[in-house]
């Protein structure tokens, strides 16, 4: 059976899906294919999950091309310019024709097989923080619906249904010190909150954020361990500053992404638009510009800046995991602080492979599980809420 032009089409709109500039109406048009057959969505998870690495140097373009065109209406065929095109599309494109190829069929009868992954049907994680106020009194945001609470300066804090709003004045001119609140998440969990300036903070699973419930003095300072989101309110004679284990970030207003969680080795600062500053203790300073990342990586002391797709970086505040070349020992890690377990890896060759993929952060833990299984470089067995992570290959 011929293949036609269709799915040359379909071959490039999962190209611009893996690329993350997938349009609306092509968006659509993958959903239609996908629902045609469980065969499409299969063939679908598998190359969405696959990094494709290891067909960089394996595959012949031009002869790929020629072998595919040989098996296509010449009339309906659309010429692909592997020199102007995309390197990472053109690869895409031309592992799909070779699906197609393979079996001369039509790609729905083609079904990739996708591991069941054993029962551990552990759900996202939710809305759920608990507030610490400054007398040392806790309150849980995840059971109190709406509620009104008062420091001891006065200030107000509304706790809405899932966020968290402080009322009180941007800035006091006593002389008296600053009483201070932590919002922390626990694994599994995420919240919102706006501080006193108007600073809007999301802050991710198994984070922490000390601040003031108002600010003092010439800067607005706050503390972070974990990884939070960050649209700060302009204000050029106030510059807002988070404090992390290894350095400061410095801002005016901008919108920005910090991780940086005590156990990892390497941490992270994120720019969208705006300005900010990275400050080292020995005073070294990275200034970044938007769309940079810049990477501090422990053991090495040493800082890496790099241009990012800014959308990824920050998908989890819109509930998405999207992973691009990332290496396994990243991504488990990501999901167990979601999902909240434990994991080891079996052997030191699965921690080798890298993933990319985007995946929907509220469906349940055997999902994502699913998805990387179906690449068939790695699978996962789960014992007494551990999960053990082996090399398929």
């Amino acid at each position: 059976m011929r293949v036609t032009r269709k799915y040359i089409k379909i071959a490039r709109i999962l190209a611009s899906k893996k690329l993350g500039e997938i349009s609306e109406i092509h968006e659509q048009e993958l959903n239609q294919w996908l629902s045609e057959s469980n065969a499409n969505k299969s063939l679908h998870d598998h190359l969405m999950l696959d990094d494709f690495s290891d067909h960089e140097q394996s595959i012949d373009m031009d002869k790929a091309w020629n072998s595919f065109a040989a098996k296509t209406d010449k009339k309906k065929l659309i010429k692909i310019n592997w020199q102007t095109s995309l390197k990472y599309a053109a690869i895409l494109i031309a592992v799909v024709a070779t699906y197609f190829i393979t079996v001369n069929i039509e790609p729905e009868q083609q079904l990739p097989v996708v591991t069941e992954v054993p029962e551990m049907n552990l759900p996202a994680g939710t809305q759920k923080a608990v507030l610490y106020l400054s007398d040392g009194s806790q309150v849980n945001l995840e059971k109190d619906s709406e509620k009104q609470l008062q420091e001891n300066d006065g200030s107000m804090i509304q706790k809405e249904s899932q966020k968290l709003i402080y009322q009180g004045n941007k800035f006091r001119k006593e002389t008296t010190q600053p009483i201070y609140n932590t919002l922390a998440t626990p694994k599994g969990g995420e919240y919102f909150m706006e501080l006193a300036d108007g600073t809007k903070v999301w802050l991710n699973a198994d984070s922490k954020l000390t601040y003031p419930v108002n600010f003092y003095g010439d800067k607005r300072i706050v503390s972070l361990e974990g990884e939070a989101y960050f649209e700060v309110t302009h204000d050029a004679s106030h510059p807002f500053m988070v404090k992390v284990n290894d350095y400061d970030v410095e801002v005016l207003g901008t919108a920005f992404n910090v991780k940086a969680y005590q156990n990892d080795e390497v941490s992270s600062t994120t720019l969208l638009n705006g300005e900010v500053k990275m400050v080292m203790p020995n005073k070294q300073a990275v200034l970044l510009k938007p769309t940079e990342q810049v990477r501090y990586t422990k053991a090495t002391n040493s800082l890496d800046v790099s241009i990012v797709n800014v959308k990824d970086v920050v998908s989890w505040k819109t509930g998405r995991f999207v992973f691009r070349r990332q290496p396994i020992t990243e991504i488990i890690q990501t999901l167990s602080r979601w999902y909240d377990f434990k994991y080891e890896f079996e052997d030191e060759k699965a921690k080798e492979f890298t993933f990319t993929g985007n995946l929907d952060r509220y469906k349940h833990l055997k999902e994502p599980l699913k998805h990387l299984e179906s690449t068939r470089k790695i699978k996962f067995r789960i014992e007494e809420n551990i999960v053990y992570i082996s090399s398929n290959q």
